[in-house]
């Protein structure tokens, strides 16, 4: 096998608790067989990541290529989970968490993130009763992407973005030309727009976003963590906006005030 690094579990140690199959963010088990470790996906596990190891309580899984000198907390005869993944977006926490991120340019012209806020609004307040009584603790929180560092820092792609502890919750990106953040910008630009059943949206409805939240969080997508770049698309639009802020301040965009 080419793989370098994934998992191997110690079939007579493990005690079959599920924990490194419900905390694996990387589809490297297979959580169908759940609670019994299968590894299905060897190449989906990050390079170095020791997560799903740290969080094993009886020590039963080691890792092929493993040159680090890492030993198992539970063989260490300490407390198992005190150390997240290698790429850090390994969840070791005890406590049940649901973030839910909406990432967007504009709530004051673009008509798509105004009206997929309004509508995420009225989801995430049906969502968060049945999710908190089910022991999660909910954390919705909004973020305008004003400019290109800003997009650096969340990896954003497209506009809107809707995250669920860290995950797009759809899997593809689709835009068309957006004439509101056209607008802003004083150049072409494209906002996404939304595929449910053969149809295409720019807003979504409150069934397909209900849809891909639950299957976001509770099955989550193999880890994307990768090197990021700034799409064009996104940066004609920063320097078209602060081309046109600059060119409309009566001092040349000098002052504080663009």
């Amino acid at each position: 096998m080419a793989k370098k690094w994934y998992p191997v579990i110690d079939i007579l140690t493990c005690q079959e608790c599920g924990s490194c199959v419900a905390k694996c963010t990387h589809g490297v088990y297979d959580k169908s067989k759940s609670p019994v470790p299968v590894v299905v996906n060897p190449d989906h596990c990050i390079d170095h990541c020791h997560g799903c190891g740290n969080l094993c309580h009886v020590g039963a899984i080691s890792y092929v290529g493993d040159d680090t000198g890492w030993v198992a907390p539970a063989l260490q005869g300490q407390t198992a989970a005190k150390e997240e993944c290698g790429c850090y977006c390994f969840e070791s926490k005890q406590v049940k968490e649901v973030k839910v991120e909406y990432l967007f340019l504009d709530l004051n012209t673009c008509d798509r993130c105004v009206g997929t806020e309004a509508v995420l609004d009225e989801v995430v307040a049906v969502l968060r009763p049945a999710l908190e009584l089910a022991g999660y603790q909910v954390d919705y929180r909004k973020q305008e992407i004003t400019n290109a560092e800003l997009a650096v820092s969340y990896c954003f792609l497209s506009s809107p973005t809707i995250l669920v502890n860290g995950q797009d919750i759809f899997a593809t990106i689709v835009e068309s030309d957006c004439g509101c953040c056209g607008d802003i910008a004083g150049v072409q630009v494209n906002c996404r727009v939304f595929e449910h059943d053969g149809k295409t949206c720019e807003v979504p409805t409150k069934e397909m976003l209900a849809d891909a939240i639950l299957r976001t969080l509770f099955n989550p997508s193999a880890c994307s963590c990768g090197e990021y770049q700034l799409p064009e698309n996104l940066k004609r639009f920063f320097e078209g906006k602060e081309k046109k802020a600059a060119t409309s301040c009566c001092c040349g965009g000098s002052c504080n005030c663009c």
